[in-house]
């Protein structure tokens, strides 16, 4: 597939755990909170087009920023 520009379009097929979720237990998909297209930035949910993901860790960054505030 191409965007309107025919650049190619990268699609994941799958998402690899994120290293900073503490849970070993839980698969790598349930490690992540996924945002769709239909859902404001403040409030991300998951729906039928999916852009963006962000860390479910309450891990807190070198810089002081929870993981999942990034």
């Amino acid at each position: 597939m191409k965007d309107p520009k025919k650049k190619k379009i990268y699609f994941l097929r799958r998402l690899r755990r994120d290293p900073m979720f503490p849970d070993p237990d839980v698969p790598a998909e349930g490690t992540w909170a996924k945002r769709a297209y239909d859902s404001e930035a403040k409030d991300p949910r998951e729906g039928k087009d999916i852009y963006d993901i962000v860390s479910r860790s309450a891990k807190i960054g070198l810089n002081g920023v929870p993981y999942n505030k990034w």
